[in-house]
């Protein structure tokens, strides 16, 4: 081609890709998609040693716990955990090895500021060619708020339960109204009375006539 020559077109060659190369660059883009969702995730996502050291953790470890990923490189999962929580989550972590399926176990982990905090650790373990287990991998999420919430729950029914039992007078529980033909509404009640029988009534509210 001259110098002043402009091309006006290009040949190009394309080959499939097979056998060792395909799968590898299969494998790339596996886990380059992988590593996108896991650090967009707002979950702490991380991979620990058999014995639960951190040996990878995502950027959300900020969120969940406080910590910078690489602040948790190197530490034992379960020295950070609740000491009344620690035999449960050794009991999840057997069963989660032994039967190589998913576990989730509630505890209090320490955040970086020195508090403890709920979350649900979610783990399962990755084996090696034979099938053994080398790698454990857990999902880490808050679970401050739902806690907190049945802990509430809990806390109420306990103080109606002592009430109910304490009561000189009976008590009675609203199984909520309930729409039936004609448009009427009904609660059923189950009244608790002193000694602790018990008496279901169907009360109706009367209609008032104009």
């Amino acid at each position: 081609m001259l110098e002043d020559e402009v091309p006006d077109g290009m040949l190009t060659s394309v080959t499939e890709l097979s056998g060792p190369a395909a799968v590898g660059l299969r494998l790339v883009d596996s886990e380059r998609r992988y590593r996108l969702l896991a650090e967009n995730s707002t979950d702490l996502i991380s991979l620990h040693g058999m014995d639960t050291t951190f040996l990878w953790v995502t950027a959300a470890s900020r969120v969940v716990l406080g910590y910078e990923p690489e602040d948790l490189l190197g530490l034992v999962a379960l020295d950070l955990l609740h000491p009344d929580d620690l035999e449960r989550a050794k009991v999840s972590l057997a069963a989660t090895v032994q039967g190589d399926v998913r576990q989730c176990v509630t505890v209090r982990f320490r955040h970086a500021d020195g508090r403890y905090v709920w979350v649900d650790a979610t783990g399962k373990t990755l084996s090696d060619a034979s099938g053994e287990p080398t790698t454990l991998q857990t999902v880490i999420r808050d679970a401050t708020e739902r806690v907190a919430a049945e802990q509430e729950r809990d806390a109420a029914l306990h103080r109606f339960q002592i009430a109910l039992e304490h009561a000189p007078i009976g008590m009675a529980v609203s199984d909520a109204g309930r729409s039936l033909a004609g448009g009427q509404q009904r609660a059923v009640l189950d009244v608790r009375l002193p000694g602790g029988a018990v008496a279901d009534h169907d009360v109706r509210p009367a209609h008032s006539s104009r």
